[in-house]
């Protein structure tokens, strides 16, 4: 019989509050997970729209409070910003990809 593994909340690591954040290192050695796990778990996290964001503007994470709504929007407009770039580099690729002398690599995206 396989044994269940558990997922663990990665909200009972991470404080409210931008004088609270907590570095990815701290994260880690606290809650004994990779610094991978540490990063999946916040993405998941935050696909809970029923819950605050956590966030990080560099000096650790933390879960977003009503008193810290221009680091929210601060947050916001930089990980617009990142999209808008991956975007960019993405549209770039796939139009190389069209040409036809490298068509024969494209794969189905």
């Amino acid at each position: 019989m396989k044994k269940e593994k558990k997922e663990i909340d990665i909200r009972t690591y991470i404080r409210y509050g931008k004088d609270n954040a907590k570095s990815r290192k701290s994260l880690e050695v606290e809650s004994g997970l990779t610094d991978r796990k540490v990063r999946d778990l916040i993405h998941k996290a935050n696909l809970d729209n029923s819950k605050p964001p956590i966030i990080n503007l560099g000096d650790g994470y933390f879960i977003a409070t009503p008193d810290d709504l221009t680091e929210v929007s601060i947050y916001c407009k930089k990980e617009l910003s990142r999209a808008r770039e991956i975007e960019h580099k993405v549209r770039k690729c796939l139009s190389w990809l069209d040409r036809s002398d490298v068509n024969q690599y494209r794969m189905e995206i």
